[in-house]
């Protein structure tokens, strides 16, 4: 992996370039060679690809009206991207989007674009990993979750604590609805999905608040910790 410097050319890259990733972390920018993506076939994996793709064909039931009011939303509330710069989505990748985020919750599909903001994200977020214990949990405030919102929670495991860049490897192992408090304990949740916690393995998690009515989530908070055994 290496470091570089921009200058006036690019100040700044993120994406690939052929085999080459340009990223940056706590450390700076950063090139690497790009990974051999792996093809997700888990069953949570599937069924998330299917509540995009049944959004997506909703789409095309839609009216004209309705379709052009999303356009119009999309137009005025552009996405931040990973270089923290405004991006704008066209009408249909919107709905499929925030329609998608409405099904995984229980919901069915929303014909109107939102009228209220996306929710406030949470304001700390600690992470414990003790699985002799069963201490393995959030520790969050505001706490609880608010009406109309669940809370989304990413994880990911790596094997040595030094490996920081896990954000390609997070998986949505749960999202809690509104009422759940802090502590929430994850182990079950986690495990399920990414498999038995090992002591010494480094646990990721990233949480972000998701609204029932509309489909619209915060900006993520994340937490790390040492998976322990006491």
């Amino acid at each position: 992996m290496a470091k570089v410097r921009f200058g006036t050319l690019a100040g700044q890259i993120s994406g690939s370039i052929g085999s080459t990733v340009f990223s940056h972390g706590r450390g700076g920018a950063y090139v690497r060679q790009r990974s051999i993506p792996v093809t997700h076939t888990s069953i949570p994996a599937m069924q998330i690809k299917a509540w995009f793709s049944a959004s997506s064909v909703h789409w095309a039931t839609l009216g004209e009206t309705v379709r052009l009011s999303w356009q119009e939303w999309a137009k005025a509330n552009p996405y931040t991207d990973r270089l923290g710069e405004k991006r704008v989505l066209d009408g249909h990748a919107a709905y499929t989007m925030l329609c998608s985020r409405l099904l995984i919750m229980g919901g069915t599909y929303s014909t109107t674009p939102p009228v209220v903001p996306a929710p406030s994200a949470l304001l700390t977020l600690g992470l414990a990993a003790d699985i002799g214990a069963g201490t393995c949990g959030l520790v969050f405030t505001a706490t609880p979750v608010p009406a109309a919102t669940e809370m989304w929670v990413w994880a990911a495991v790596s094997d040595t604590a030094s490996q920081k860049y896990v954000r390609n490897r997070l998986r949505l192992v749960a999202h809690y609805p509104a009422a759940a408090a802090s502590p929430q304990l994850i182990k079950t949740e986690v495990e399920v999905r990414l498999g038995t916690l090992v002591v010494g393995q480094r646990l990721t998690v990233q949480v972000q608040m998701c609204s029932t009515a509309n489909g619209l989530i915060s900006l993520p908070i994340r937490a790390d910790a040492s998976v322990i055994s006491t």
